[in-house]
């Protein structure tokens, strides 16, 4: 979600990162996330978000009103608990309550991947909690490292100064290294040489960030461009690609699916891997399309 920096933004950011961060320590796991999703209601029941609504119905036009408000409270619920989920992080343990709020499907098909020892990249978009699937796996004892992009760049004093820096912190705590996409990935062919796990976005980074090469296609009827990242590396590595797709079961959980490579990524057809993750993507955007990170973005002069 795009925020402009205000005082508004700051006194808000006060009260998320001490009283209401401070609170979710001592309330459990699912009584945590049903309250970010309050959060995304009252959003939902006091703004507008009237450029949001034209940018979802560009995408889906055939949409009715009574979709279209289902699709914008999801999208705004889906914000603060992708935002805000990390404060749950301390108290996580997949022995105790992390299958309370997510779940993994599909494990044998990294396992089999990893058995040809030239390591596996799981892609994934910005849908859903997308770090969960990150600090699940890494609980797991799967060896992984993620490509990100944290930043600080445009953000106010109390935005850098208590806003990123928790974050980091709490970031921290992931099991799996974060390798920042804009430097030299070097150490991603060191991982994979060893066998190890790396996951990436199918889709950009948002916020008008282009990092590393990108071509352009078909996506909600427009072309926006998608990194080819994920493609060049398993071209150069022989690593395996597993997408990762990410399903709402009940209102405060998710199933996390790792699908084997050989039936979404065939190697019989002429188009790139890029592309084939594309059109595979865009189908799981349709399935819960609330769940989409970018509505807010899906405009001329952003990503169109």
């Amino acid at each position: 979600m795009i925020v402009r920096e205000s005082l508004a933004r700051d006194l808000a950011r006060l009260i998320i990162w001490y009283p209401v961060r401070l609170l979710i320590g001592l309330l459990p796991v699912r009584t945590s996330f049903a309250l970010f999703r309050i959060f995304g209601f009252l959003n939902f029941r006091i703004m507008k978000n009237k450029a949001l609504r034209t940018n979802i119905q560009r995408g889906l036009p055939n949409i009715s009103a009574a979709e279209l408000d289902n699709v914008v409270k999801t999208y705004l619920q889906n914000h603060y608990i992708d935002r805000l989920h990390i404060f749950t992080y301390p108290k996580l343990r997949i022995s105790r309550n992390l299958q309370k709020i997510c779940s993994i499907e599909g494990t044998e098909h990294l396992d089999a991947a990893l058995q040809n020892g030239k390591g596996a990249i799981v892609v994934l978009g910005h849908y859903g909690p997308i770090q969960l699937p990150l600090f699940h796996l890494g609980k797991a004892g799967y060896p992984i490292v993620q490509v990100g992009l944290p930043t600080d760049e445009g953000l106010s004093l109390i935005g850098r100064k208590v806003a990123f820096r928790l974050r980091l912190v709490y970031e921290a705590m992931i099991p799996a290294r974060i390798l920042p996409a804009n430097n030299f990935l070097r150490p991603l062919f060191r991982h994979l040489g060893n066998n190890g796990v790396v996951m990436m976005n199918i889709d950009p980074a948002g916020g008008g960030k282009w990092i590393g090469r990108m071509t352009r296609h078909p996506f909600m009827g427009y072309n926006i461009p998608f990194p080819v990242g994920p493609e060049l590396l398993a071209t150069k590595t022989k690593a395996s690609v597993l997408p990762l797709s990410i399903h709402r079961v009940y209102s405060n959980r998710y199933v996390f699916r790792l699908h084997p490579p050989d039936t979404l990524l065939s190697e019989q057809t002429s188009e790139s891997i890029t592309s084939q993750l594309v059109k595979w993507y865009e189908q799981q955007v349709l399935k819960d399309p609330g769940l989409w990170h970018f509505w807010d973005e899906f405009e001329p002069g952003k990503l169109i």
